[in-house]
């Protein structure tokens, strides 16, 4: 995964008016198996974790 982010990163970083989220799915017992889990940003859960 950390390979794959760091390709999309160079990928966004090309285009310097882009604006994106960097979207983590849930794993919670409901979401892990469901088609449409629930999304959490990335920036929030590295805030959360620093918090």
């Amino acid at each position: 995964m950390t390979i794959v982010t760091h390709e999309l990163d160079k990928i966004h970083d090309l285009y310097k008016r882009l604006k994106y989220d960097k979207l983590i799915p849930c794993n919670c017992d409901i979401c892990k198996d469901n088609q449409k889990p629930h999304f959490y940003k990335l920036e929030n859960l590295r805030n959360r974790l620093a918090n």
